[in-house]
């Protein structure tokens, strides 16, 4: 079964729940929901059980959106789509063209809603980091190019690898890293592709990428 989406993601506050990203060309920004908007229902249904990813969007077809924007009760209708199709028209307006820099086949992204932001190949029982993107978790983890992540086994050392090039869930990761001759604990909270490519315009992560790309 496919993961269906409306293209935004909500963070809960100390007031309730509010969006804290949109997909550029997808159903909720051409439906009209903003940065900032309070969540308040979707099809009837109450914060907290409504979110991003909640079940309620695994329904076809239009959903009623019921928001609060300032002072202002907003009724929105919003489309779930699926998600590779939503993430593939947001690629298309983020001013960077390479998403193997986030090691991610668009084939695969029904599957990987939350990336690390690092690619690693196994070594025996580590994982050797190849590649940190800028602005991304792995980067605000501390981790760099040539680290060694320590892994019980060389199964284990597969099963974290998989992890962290994508995952269906947002998984929090307590690393053990080798750099040269001393170790580390690096703790790493993965990020949804969502919150990563929605603020694509401020993001110093997409400019440090547009950088390196154009």
């Amino acid at each position: 079964m496919k993961m269906l989406t409306p293209g935004f993601e909500v963070r809960q506050g100390n007031a309730g729940f509010f969006v804290i990203a949109v997909l550029p060309n997808s159903p909720a920004k051409l439906g009209g929901i903003q940065l900032g908007d309070q969540l308040l229902a979707v099809d009837g249904v109450a914060v907290p059980f409504v979110g991003s990813s909640s079940n309620v969007w695994q329904h076809p077809g239009v959903h009623r959106v019921s928001l609060k924007r300032g002072t202002l009760l907003v009724q929105i209708e919003v489309r779930s789509e699926p998600f590779s199709s939503v993430l593939a028209a947001s690629l298309e307006h983020v001013p960077w063209r390479n998403a193997s820099m986030l090691n991610l086949e668009m084939s695969d992204m029904p599957e990987q809603a939350y990336v690390s932001g690092l690619r690693a190949v196994v070594s025996g029982s580590d994982l050797v980091i190849a590649k940190v993107v800028p602005g991304t978790p792995a980067e605000r983890a501390g981790l760099r190019m040539g680290d060694r992540i320590t892994c019980a086994s060389p199964l284990d050392a597969l099963n974290v690898a998989s992890t962290l090039e994508g995952a269906y869930f947002r998984p929090h990761l307590n690393l053990t890293v080798k750099r040269g001759r001393f170790s580390m604990q690096a703790s790493l909270t993965m990020m949804s592709m969502t919150e990563l490519l929605g603020s694509a315009v401020q993001s110093p992560a997409v400019r440090a990428l547009t950088s390196q790309t154009e």
